[in-house]
């Protein structure tokens, strides 16, 4: 009995001294990635940070670092909340996958039969009517939030179906739901509509009755009530002057507040596959389903990477991590998890500095993917490339924002694909950095650092053959539109740069001489330049005020409601003028110059009211 008794005591001490060997460098390298952290705090002026960091035996590192409050000197802890922001969006596809699973509903179900009530339209609503999963995966073609909405501020909480009754402008399909993704704010609110009808109680009661009681997050809200009050962290944009809460009128896509400890638990629930220590809350099946891509041509032919339903992947060293982004005005999270490996981390600060979230969210991954580099498999031999993509120029036609397409058309998202000895690379319109894309199949590619299909060529049922990178949808457009594009730009910036220096050369001759002619011809180019660039002025003025100055009417947006006409009648009697007086001016070469750009203003006029963008109204 004495030897039984000292080899057993001998195997547990040695199995104590392993286990304690296994964890200690896990213990000495948090305590570098806190001091590392701690640091991007203070050279990035964010105040405060929470981290949960969580693996398959639940979470092990949960903390709050900095100042949750700066002028009363809180300091942040683990309990102290956050603004979340867009993980909000994960609870509405939870809520949706339980129904699916208890039968009530199904994700390929219209979602008109459920709620004929909501308004949207959609052309193609016979053929291809709005489904459910559309509103997950943002496959709707509805456009994003507009400043109205996001203007609102309900601080005293309205109901969901009152929010999407607001302001139902932005829910028409702009091409047919299912085949490109665009995120869309309203569709996932629309989706908590359809919990409410389906369960029969409030969306918040759903969600605390059957996720956040099961999942111990007592004080998580999506109200600025007294929990947020008492423990919430206060919010801040870039510098050190405090911003007031703000409301969402459709709480669903935004609006919960949470913290490290509490969104811990819910990290641990993701990676046990749905369940909460002994509760199954969703099956297996539903998050698998969740973290899928669903509906669009490029799904279909194999796309692996992009956006689920409310879960997006990211792709990091070899591994691609499933989880969702957050942002609010002064508040930005991140919540990321590695199924396989059963790891996973939620991030929030109260700042809206990117850089600051950017750099932590790195030194956490690294951190994760230096204690998992073993079970990171290789990537996959290259499989020689058969030239199946066409070379020359794409542009993105999914925008998120259909205001702001005028600029992926000129610049933004244009993107350069060529065809090499083994690979496609793809690049923006000037040189730059280069991404190398291997093929997996003879419409099937994949980035250098994962096994991932992350590129699949398919057809669009508008724009015929397209490809489909993670998110954007891309079609091929000549050389010759881009660059003409391009080319009338930069030819309109050289003339109203010019001409602008003509004007003034001519004023001050005007000043000593008494008379000028020159001054005659370039005052209504001239007047039309400095009203589009007091336009701008407006704008980039007012871009940290948009809600206040452009969400509804006021000074600023009627100002710039009435910029923007004048812009167009201005553009329009420049040219009228000048040909009115050709024959006296035809051999001046300021008169040439002046019809040249008085030309160039009225084609961008055109081309801005082609895209909606004039007359420029902000607030609906």
């Amino acid at each position: 009995m004495i030897r039984t008794f000292t080899t057993f005591l001998l195997f547990w001490l040695l199995s104590l001294l392993y286990f304690h060997s296994k964890s200690q460098p896990k213990d000495n390298n948090i305590t570098e990635l806190k001091f590392k952290i701690e640091k991007v705090l203070e050279e990035t002026n964010t105040p405060a940070v929470g981290i949960a960091l969580v693996d398959t035996n639940g979470p092990f590192w949960v903390v709050g670092l900095g100042q949750a409050d700066i002028i009363n000197n809180i300091q942040a802890n683990e309990n102290t909340l956050f603004r979340v922001g867009s993980i909000s969006k994960m609870l509405v596809a939870l809520s949706i996958l339980k129904l699916q699973e208890q039968n009530k509903l199904n994700l390929q179900d219209k979602v008109r039969d459920w709620v004929p009530e909501i308004k949207f339209v959609n052309k193609w609503e016979e053929s291809n009517p709005v489904r459910i999963v559309h509103l997950l995966e943002h496959t709707t073609g509805w456009d994003d939030w507009c400043l109205v909405e996001i203007a609102h501020n309900d601080s005293t909480p309205i109901s969901l179906k009152a929010g999407l009754d607001y302001h139902p402008h932005s829910r028409i399909s702009r091409w047919v739901p299912g085949t490109r993704m665009a995120y869309c704010n309203s569709g996932p609110s629309v989706a908590a509509y359809i919990v409410e009808k389906v369960s029969g109680q409030k969306y918040e009661h759903y969600v605390r009755k059957n996720f956040f009681d099961p999942l111990k997050m007592k004080n998580t809200t999506f109200f600025n009530d007294d929990a947020y009050k008492k423990m919430g962290a206060t919010l801040y944009d870039m510098g050190v002057d405090p911003l007031r809460y703000k409301h969402s009128i459709q709480r669903p896509a935004g609006s919960v507040n949470s913290s490290a400890s509490e969104m811990a638990n819910f990290l641990y629930f993701l990676i046990k596959r749905g369940s909460a220590d002994t509760l199954q809350l969703v099956e297996s099946e539903s998050l698998s389903i969740m973290e899928a891509i669903h509906s669009t041509p490029g799904a279909k032919a194999g796309l692996q990477t992009g956006y689920g339903l409310a879960n997006s992947t990211s792709s990091y060293r070899g591994v691609t991590y499933y989880g969702h982004t957050g942002s609010v005005q002064g508040a930005l999270a991140v919540l990321e998890y590695l199924p396989e490996h059963k790891i996973g981390h939620a991030i929030f600060i109260n700042s809206s500095n990117r850089a600051a979230i950017s750099e932590i969210s790195d030194l956490v991954r690294d951190f994760e993917i230096r204690s998992l580099e073993k079970e990171i498999p290789k990537i996959s031999q290259v499989i020689p490339n058969d030239f199946s993509i066409r070379d020359g120029y794409y542009v993105q036609i999914n925008p998120r924002i259909k205001g702001k397409y005028f600029l992926d058309r000129l610049l933004v998202n244009i993107y350069k694909f060529e065809n090499s000895d083994n690979y496609v690379s793809k690049s923006g319109i000037l040189p730059g950095r280069k991404t190398k894309y291997f093929t997996v199949s003879d419409s099937q590619f994949r980035t250098e650092h994962s096994n991932k299909i992350s590129l699949v060529k398919a057809v669009d049922p508008i724009a015929g053959e397209a490809l489909y990178l993670d998110t954007m949808v891309l079609r091929y457009v000549s050389k010759f539109v881009v660059f003409g594009r391009l080319l009338c730009l930069v030819l309109w910036l050289f003339f109203v740069m010019s001409g602008g220096l003509i004007w003034m050369v001519a004023l001050i001759r005007f000043w000593i001489r008494g008379s000028s002619n020159t001054l005659q011809l370039s005052r209504y180019p001239t007047m039309t330049s400095l009203l589009f660039f007091l336009g701008t002025g407006i704008l980039i003025i007012g871009n940290s005020h948009q809600l206040e100055w452009f969400g509804q009417p006021g000074l600023a947006s009627i100002c710039l409601l009435i910029v923007s006409i004048t812009f167009v009648a201005c553009s329009v009697w420049s040219l009228v003028f000048l040909i009115r007086i050709r024959r006296k001016k035809s051999r001046n070469y300021v008169f040439w110059h002046m019809t040249i750009l008085a030309c160039l203003h009225l084609m961008v006029v055109i081309y801005l009211i082609s895209f909606s963008v004039i007359p420029t109204i902000t607030w609906i």
